[in-house]
């Protein structure tokens, strides 16, 4: 085991042993079955305030600078994407596309990105947005985020992605560098709170030394040891209950798990339930029907309409998307550049409906 495992794991280790919960005790994981696979996800964090987004394809787009040396890119999303955004319309914290691909961010603390360069940049949230518009596929996602530096405006997190031939990837932070585990490295598709390489080394070691008694409590260790059992398991029946149950087996018993969101790539659906409204609501796409001309659509994440929500989506407005953002950005505006709720509130007058050619 390296020496920067070891250290982290050891940390790790040290919550686990005496039980105190992860402060953001986030989970994903990709569950399959012989009829498919899904991708569930917890969010926690200590609000649940956000829009989910339909945002369309044809729209041009040019990259937040927020920091000295920032260098963003410009660009045109190629792909419609559903996306949950607590930070304000273009920043989500994720989402899919209408290609079936999805990725989403979850809290790594000790995240550390890459000294600033000559490189493309964006912010930590922003790129989420950046790889659902024009990623066709994980091969594509992977490489647009190596061309690509990340300028943490203030989250330490890392990323888990996947796309819909049920191939994942996880993309962390670590000691300044991109580090990509996927294909045969994954050996289990789960991401929490804890490097991808130190949670498998302990899930590995908890399984040989215990392989009958799952590790409890909301540690990270502990949730990505019984997220990756329930990975490795592929029985027939209901994929969308076995991820809704096991979002309840990994949730923060403070009740700081806001969100739980269930999307299926293959079907281009996603479902989801949050604190506040507890019935399940979906969400459908539909290929290259979500055009700039319509405009981004919203829902409030905590709209009851249990069922179908599709067609309660309704235009968004600059005064819905800047109340949400202030909700969010506000107790954290100390720690965050001046004038940051303004400037992002500001961001999607920049966008354009792409010129025909």
């Amino acid at each position: 085991m390296r020496a920067t495992h070891l250290t982290h794991l050891l940390a790790s280790l040290a919550l686990l042993t005496v039980g105190a919960p992860a402060a953001h005790a986030c989970t994903a994981a990709l569950l399959q079955s012989p009829d498919g696979f899904v991708i569930a996800r917890n969010y926690d964090w200590y609000t649940g305030d956000a829009l989910v987004l339909l945002n369309p394809a044809g729209q041009t787009k040019r990259g937040l600078a927020l920091l000295p040396g920032d260098k963003p890119p410009a660009w045109t999303s190629q792909h419609a994407s559903i996306t949950f955004n607590q930070y304000g319309h273009g920043f989500p914290n994720g989402g899919m596309n209408d290609a079936g691909v999805v990725i989403d961010a979850l809290w790594l603390p000790g995240s550390r990105p890459p000294p600033p360069a000559d490189t493309p940049s964006l912010n930590e949230l922003q790129l989420i947005q950046y790889l659902l518009d024009q990623a066709d596929d994980l091969d594509e996602l992977i490489h647009l985020a190596r061309a690509t530096r990340v300028s943490r405006i203030y989250g330490d997190i890392h990323y888990f992605a996947c796309d819909r031939e049920a191939r994942c990837a996880t993309l962390e932070l670590l000691q300044g560098q991109l580090t990509i585990t996927t294909g045969d490295d994954l050996t289990s598709p789960v991401l929490t709170n804890t490097p991808y390489a130190d949670s498998l080394d302990f899930a590995t070691r908890h399984r040989t030394l215990h392989p009958d008694e799952p590790p409890q409590g909301p540690s990270s260790l502990a949730r990505f040891t019984r997220a990756a059992a329930a990975a490795d398991q592929r029985p027939k029946g209901q994929l969308q209950q076995r991820a809704l149950a096991l979002l309840d087996d990994t949730r923060d018993p403070d009740g700081s798990t806001r969100w739980q969101i269930v999307y299926d790539p293959a079907h281009l659906t996603l479902t989801f339930r949050t604190h506040r409204a507890p019935d399940l609501k979906t969400l459908r796409l539909q290929p290259r029907k979500h055009r700039c001309a319509a405009g981004t659509l919203a829902i409030d994440i905590d709209a009851n309409t249990p069922g179908d929500a599709t067609p309660r989506l309704a235009p968004l407005t600059p005064a819905a998307n800047e109340a949400t953002l202030r909700r969010a950005f506000t107790p954290l505006a100390s720690r965050l550049p001046p004038q940051i709720i303004p400037t992002v509130a500001a961001w999607p007058a920049s966008m354009a409906c792409e010129t025909a050619r």
